[in-house]
């Protein structure tokens, strides 16, 4: 890493790559997170990776992982969860399938959130489109159903 600068006692590193800048946090021995600064300014880029480094303080102190899961990867973990209850008898095959129909709503609608970004607001936004879709037509993949994901920065 030519170039780089080292702060916070080695905890942060802020180096350019290609033009822009990225942080390599170290959050434990051995373990690193490289995340773009999104800037090709020294200063700006330094003062960006030290609010990242204290972000992902703040989150270890209360006991977050790191990264956090996207809202898709939720969804498919309850997905996950209810066809092994469905495995053993406890939810019927029409709950399930209600489940994965409304999942595909859901997923196109915040799925590309991270979900601590998912608030009052999206879900507001995202219910109040759900409501205005006409269902009796077939539902196109290739055809988004909401734009409030337009709403929230992702």
């Amino acid at each position: 890493m030519d170039g780089a600068r080292y702060l916070e006692d080695g905890r942060l590193t802020v180096f350019r790559r290609n033009g822009t800048y990225y942080g390599r946090l170290r959050l434990s021995p051995g373990k690193y997170v490289t995340r773009s600064l999104k800037t090709t300014i020294e200063e700006t880029a330094v003062q960006a990776g030290r609010r990242l480094l204290f972000q992902l303080e703040h989150r270890a102190e209360q006991g977050l992982p790191p990264k956090s899961k996207l809202f898709a990867d939720v969804i498919d973990d309850y997905i996950a969860y209810r066809e092994r209850d469905h495995a053993h008898g406890k939810t019927s095959a029409g709950m399930l399938r209600q489940i994965r129909r409304v999942s595909k709503f859901w997923r196109e609608f915040a799925g590309k959130l991270a979900v601590e970004d998912i608030d009052d607001k999206v879900m507001r936004l995202c219910t109040a489109q759900v409501h205005s879709v006409d269902f009796g037509k077939i539902y196109n993949a290739e055809t988004p159903l909401c734009s409030c994901r337009s709403a929230v920065q992702i």
